[in-house]
């Protein structure tokens, strides 16, 4: 059925309202009506299976470039798994700091950890205080995880746009989460599918859905629709990277993942500086070589 195609935003939008109603009097009723609104604002990208493949193997290019969305406001509708949680829809907003004088924002952060009873020291407050001044435009990301008992719980997380770190507030906040060993994937695919959104081979635009002919069929509604139209030769490229990648020849070989590469070469002549996706491959002939990948802090 086609309502299966928005699934991932169906269980996100259910699952936010579910909270909302847990927590009427909650310090975090703010947070979660705020995450209400944002997807239902948001431009819906429904990420077909050979674009969640490049998005969840490709390892992202952190050099010289600054995450921008190519709108205020995305909602990632995809599911996939990584290790024992499922991951089902990603909001990602973009921030451009936080308002006020350097006394108000010192204020607003005491004021959120004290109200949300945050367990922090003096150094860890003063830590995110110093990061709040410095202003970074940030991204939030919130995404709806199910564990291995079926149980729902959000991850919501921002990363700064400059070096797509993780903020300090929400380093502090990762303490109690039983889930952070799915920051990272979280944190990866949101990069790519950012870095894939800004591609100039990709270009995006949105369409809006008929929601009078969803509601009279007691559905959920559908905010508007983010589109994109994918170049021949980089849509090949990665139809035959998702087709291609699980098999090799005889004799030896090995994987090489995938990355953003910069173009660096006279060759490249005006193309020189432009990042192009390298799907991860297999790299010679034959049995493959047991390999360990060392993963960067």
């Amino acid at each position: 059925m086609i309502e299966d195609i928005y699934a991932p935003y169906n269980k996100f939008i259910y699952a936010t309202e579910k909270v909302i109603k847990k927590r009427k009097n909650h310090g975090s009723l703010s947070l979660f009506l705020e995450q209400l609104d944002w997807a239902k604002e948001s431009k819906l990208f429904v990420v077909e299976e050979e674009i969640s493949w490049m998005f969840n193997t490709t390892k992202p290019s952190v050099k010289n470039k600054i995450l921008k969305l190519p709108f205020d406001n995305i909602f990632l509708n995809d599911s996939f798994k990584y290790l024992n949680i499922k991951i089902h829809g990603i909001n990602i907003k973009s921030f451009c700091g936080t308002p006020g004088t350097q006394e108000e924002k010192e204020k607003i952060v005491r004021d959120i950890f004290k109200e949300e009873k945050i367990t922090a020291s003096e150094k860890e407050i003063k830590g995110v205080i110093e990061e709040t001044l410095e202003d970074p435009p940030t991204i939030k990301i919130s995404a709806l995880l199910e564990d291995e008992d079926g149980r729902g719980l959000f991850e919501i997380f921002s990363i700064r746009v400059d070096n797509f770190e993780v903020t300090r507030f929400s380093k502090i906040m990762q303490k109690e989460n039983k889930t952070i060993h799915c920051r990272k994937k979280i944190k990866d695919y949101v990069v790519n599918a950012i870095l894939f959104l800004n591609e100039p081979r990709v270009i995006t635009y949105d369409i809006n859905v008929n929601n009078k002919r969803r509601e009279r069929s007691g559905k959920i509604p559908i905010p508007t629709l983010l589109m994109t139209r994918i170049e021949r030769d980089l849509k090949q490229y990665i139809s035959i990277g998702y087709k291609n990648s699980p098999t090799c020849p005889l004799g030896y070989s090995y994987q090489v993942m995938s990355h953003w590469r910069t173009l660096k070469h006279p060759k490249y002549k005006e193309n020189i500086g432009r990042k192009i996706w390298i799907p991860p491959h297999w790299k010679g002939e034959g049995i493959k070589v047991n390999q360990q990948w060392v993963l960067g802090k």
